[in-house]
């Protein structure tokens, strides 16, 4: 008996529908996720730049545009090399910078006019690096730059582009920043006329905003002096005399000066703030803070001693390449309002008694370390020694700036008198040394309205 087996049966099955209501929608929302997804990643990962649109004051793009793209140089240029700042100082030079050199710009005015409000600044440059362009007079703006006599105003320019910013000291809780710029094509890279905005020459602006100040960066550094392995390997505190330690009284003047000052709104910073060990120079080192912090002034503390225990009263020491004003105007407010008195000595090429301008070496430089390495390139920082070469030049290569550098000598230690008098008054002493400094600086300067920008509608650029 053969058995059969089973065959399957087959069942003819219908078609089945596409319901398209539901599928387009699920296309549609499929498309836009991978449309949006694409866009999102192309926007995170390969970003495109934005066209920079650059304008200043209360003018619109357009008219920026206008005003920067004219030459304004019917009466001529004139070309500089080198620049530098000094404190709150800017020099310009028509050859590159010699330190104590004759500069073909000394004795000639700069003129620089607001191109905000068709003010004018004018200052004569003459050798005191403390005393050529204050960019902290300067009021919010854009400023053109020229070489100004009574018979023409030449437009000042510069055959190397440059671009670097500088902070004024803060007053009345603000800070300008301070860019000077030299670049043809600056202000408009990106824009698609910009061959029509790019200018002749390099010609020199300054930028003049309202910002505050970087985290790492103060207007003051205090100096509490000595304390240092500088000598050798036996820790150097000052002279001692009278039952005091120079390195702990200046100390005790630098907490003082560093009340006083944040009183008045201003960050400071103290090199040291206990028997910690700070050398001069190389990375860490006094003249280290004073670039790394990119301070303005830089203020160091002393007392004085001699073995002739009958000289008495207070000096103050400047560099011989700055003018005496910061220090006499210190000098002034310590004797003029204590029972201190100048010591009555002369110094190098300076006819004020006890307002003292640093000696210099047979090649020009400030002897003292520490008048002349805070003060840069303006002073030939890091050059007058191999030890300066090497520990100091690095971090200076390429800075144009430097600190405007007092030395406080508040008395001889080493008379009895000044001595009980410092132990009895320091307090005050470093107060009104302090409150010189404020006097000098203007704090108030940006109180006056006068200080911020004011265009009307119809202001034309001044010719």
């Amino acid at each position: 008996m053969v058995s059969r087996i089973a065959q399957p049966q087959y069942v003819r099955r219908g078609r089945r529908r596409i319901r398209w209501y539901i599928l387009i929608p699920l296309i549609v929302i499929l498309l836009g996720l991978i449309i949006g997804g694409g866009f999102l990643i192309k926007n995170i990962f390969f970003p495109e730049e934005k066209i920079k649109e650059y304008s200043f004051c209360n003018y619109t793009v357009e008219e920026s545009k206008a005003i920067l793209s004219d030459p304004n140089n019917e009466e001529g240029d004139y070309q500089v090399k080198d620049y530098l700042l000094y404190g709150e100082s800017l020099s310009v030079y028509a050859e590159e910078y010699v330190m104590g050199g004759k500069d073909p710009l000394y004795n000639k005015s700069i003129m620089l006019r607001n191109l905000c409000t068709g003010s004018e600044f004018v200052y004569l440059l003459g050798s005191e690096v403390d005393k050529q362009i204050l960019i902290y007079e300067l009021p919010v703006g854009v400023y053109e730059v020229y070489v100004s006599s009574l018979i023409k105003d030449e437009r000042m320019f510069m055959e190397e582009e440059v671009l670097d910013s500088f902070y004024t000291v803060t007053r009345g809780g603000i800070n300008h920043k301070v860019t000077l710029i030299a670049d043809d094509n600056y202000f408009y890279p990106d824009s698609e006329d910009a061959s029509e905005l790019t200018l002749e020459k390099p010609y020199v602006f300054l930028e003049v905003t309202e910002e505050e100040l970087p985290e790492n960066v103060y207007d003051i550094l205090i100096d509490p002096g000595h304390y240092t392995n500088d000598y050798g390997p036996i820790v150097e505190k000052g002279h001692a005399a009278n039952g005091l330690i120079e390195s702990d009284e200046t100390l005790k003047a630098a907490l003082v000066m560093e009340k006083v000052f944040t009183d008045a709104g201003l960050k400071v910073k103290l090199i040291r703030y206990g028997d910690e060990l700070v050398d001069t120079y190389g990375e860490g080192g006094r003249v280290w803070q004073v670039f790394d912090g990119q301070a303005k002034y830089y203020i160091s503390n002393h007392l004085n001693a001699l073995d002739d225990k009958s000289v008495d009263g207070t000096e103050v020491m400047y560099s011989s390449y700055a003018s005496s004003v910061l220090a006499e105007t210190v000098l002034n407010k310590i004797v003029d309002n204590s029972d201190l008195e100048i010591s009555g000595n002369i110094g190098y090429g300076n006819k004020i008694p006890s307002v003292l301008p640093c000696k210099r070496t047979d090649e020009g430089y400030d002897a003292m370390m520490m008048l002349r390495e805070p003060g840069g390139k303006a002073l030939g920082a890091g050059n007058i020694s191999e030890l300066a070469r090497t520990q100091n030049k690095p971090f200076m290569e390429g800075k144009s700036y430097g600190a405007q550098a007092i030395l406080i000598e508040y008395l001889y230690m080493s008379n009895a008198s000044d001595a009980e008098k410092w132990k009895n008054n320091y307090e005050l002493y470093a107060t009104l040394a302090t409150q010189g400094i404020i006097d000098y600086l203007k704090l108030d300067l940006y109180e006056d309205e006068i200080y911020q920008p004011v265009v009307e509608e119809d202001t034309k650029k001044k010719k």
